[in-house]
């Protein structure tokens, strides 16, 4: 078991202590340096220690974001003035920092997402945070301010799925153009070694022969494009104890985290044969280039040399790959959505689909899973769950449990067609007697009043909620026509429950939505 852990990113701080934590540093093609954000003297060198400790480690698109972020807060210092030493940061300036940034416009002159804002206070955050924790007396401790961006996850745009017929319409695709590529290979290497002058080129991968393993590796973990992207030539590791299996292993920077699902050694077309299949194919690739791509697993020769696949040069290949197999055209962001649904569905288990997420919290899961078809599969188990449940309470005959039968007594005749309250709602059987105080047998003493029925189930949809919205205003103008007695004994009660337990969980848009269909409703019956 190979127990050595893989090396990535800029070098460690071991390796560049002697370098000042405020010299400039290039990462990729971005040069960071914190002598030009204008900040004062000790908050640039703080700011700078806790950045390349912190956030250093993670890999560079996690460097470039924060970075991008800082350089925010810079803006900000700059136009209020409000920082002139460590000291000035405090609860009081992040409340400030937090106005700022909502006051902040795009170069269309829209306010800036919520989420965009969150990101930038929680990146100052974070490394005020390191510096109470691992630089103890350098700053004050903050009360930090409490969900300063409440809701940012409501603005965002509704996750795109694929149904699961597509999903393996894709996958049989994808295995399709392996076993091709893997035939030509095999074809090729015999021509080679035949004839081994001019034929080398056809060896080597290109973005379109690359597309089908991507792509299968994609589903299969589940995982992030650009996480699979920059998969590792060192991603599969052994499982102790278990022979038949291999683990893949990768990052995701995002998280600070690494991503891990096993698979077996057995199958053709699952990720451990498929890096293998990669790893022969690029190694003459892999000898022609420098260390720093060395490590990357997708490797292909383009037009400007040899280059790491990225999600960025993959949107014209990922089109010519639905074309050429008449597939709809998909986003590569929308598999791991739909890959997680369809383990949702398929075992309606939150913890197991959390577990092949590689999700740190449960809550994360739910925002993947919800959809249309998992919130109508939900309703049917529920549903299923109530049917169950009454009739575990009655007999088949009709009668409820623990009741002998003689006790029952049986209607003349059973009212024919379906029984519908005043409020519009279609009652399971008036004749059961589940309400408090009527019979089995006899006609619910309690028909008119649905709403105080501890059995009502009330469907959450707008033409309801109009039902509701009008039987409100009929209980409203009936309480001056029937007597207080009567109206306390029957009416109030139902009244009550209707505006302060039923009404109240609706918010104001649908309100407004059931109050426009309610005049196209039905005269409701005059209450006696």
């Amino acid at each position: 078991m190979q127990r050595a852990l893989p090396r990535s990113g800029p070098p460690s701080i071991s390796a560049i202590r002697h370098i000042p934590f405020d010299a400039p540093r290039l990462v990729r093609k971005t040069t960071i340096d914190f002598r030009v954000l204008g900040l004062p003297r000790d908050v640039q060198d703080a700011l700078a220690d806790a950045f390349w400790n912190h956030a250093g480690p993670r890999g560079t698109e996690a460097i470039h974001l924060q970075w991008h972020h800082l350089r925010r807060f810079a803006r900000f210092v700059g136009e209020t003035g409000s920082v002139r030493r460590l000291a000035d940061i405090d609860r009081g300036l992040l409340l400030r920092y937090v106005e700022w940034l909502n006051q902040q416009r795009t170069a269309l002159g829209s306010p800036s997402k919520k989420s965009s804002r969150a990101v930038a206070y929680t990146v100052l955050r974070k490394l005020l945070q390191w510096l109470e924790r691992c630089r103890p007396g350098r700053i004050e401790p903050i009360n930090y301010p409490y969900n300063p961006f409440p809701g940012r996850r409501r603005e965002a745009q509704p996750r795109p799925r694929l149904a699961i017929q597509d999903l393996r319409a894709i996958l049989r695709a994808c295995e399709e153009d392996i076993a091709k590529s893997r035939t030509l290979r095999l074809q090729t290497e015999e021509e080679r070694r035949r004839a081994p002058k001019g034929i080398g080129q056809r060896l080597d991968p290109t973005t379109d022969a690359l597309m089908p393993y991507f792509i299968a590796i994609l589903i299969h973990t589940a995982g992030n494009p650009y996480s699979i992207a920059a998969l590792r030539t060192d991603c599969l590791r052994p499982m102790p104890l278990l022979d038949d299996r291999e683990m893949l292993i990768w990052e995701k920077p995002r998280a600070s985290s690494l991503q891990r699902r096993a698979f077996r050694l057995d199958s053709p077309f699952e990720p451990p044969a498929l890096v293998r299949d990669l790893l022969d194919w690029t190694s003459r690739l892999r000898r022609r280039i420098d260390s720093a791509l060395r490590a990357r697993l997708f490797l292909y020769h383009g037009h400007n040399g040899i280059a790491s696949l990225s999600p960025r040069n993959l949107i014209y290949a990922r089109r010519r790959f639905a074309e050429r197999h008449e597939l709809p055209d998909f986003e590569l962001a929308a598999l791991r959505p739909s890959v997680l649904t369809a383990f949702y569905r398929a075992s309606g288990d939150l913890n197991q689909v959390r577990s092949i997420a590689n999700h740190a919290h449960l809550s994360t899961t739910v925002s993947y899973v919800e959809s249309p078809e998992v919130q109508a599969q939900n309703r049917a188990r529920v549903a299923t769950l109530q049917s169950a449940f009454i009739g575990h309470v009655r007999e088949p005959g009709g009668g409820r449990a623990g009741v002998p039968s003689a006790q029952i007594v049986r209607p003349v005749a059973t009212p024919v067609g379906e029984a519908v309250s005043m409020f519009g709602f279609s009652c399971l059987d008036p004749l059961a007697g589940v309400a408090p105080g009527s019979r089995p047998g006899e006609l619910c003493t309690n028909f008119l009043g649905c709403l105080t029925c501890p059995n009502a189930v009330l469907a959450r949809d707008t033409q309801t909620l109009a039902r509701l919205l009008q039987a409100r205003d009929h209980l409203r103008a009936a309480s001056s026509q029937i007597h207080p007695a009567r109206w306390a004994a029957i009416y109030a009660p139902q009244l009550a429950i209707l505006e302060h337990d039923i009404l109240a969980r609706f918010a104001s848009d649908e309100l407004m939505q059931a109050k426009r269909l309610q005049g196209t409703l039905c005269s409701l019956p005059p209450l006696q």
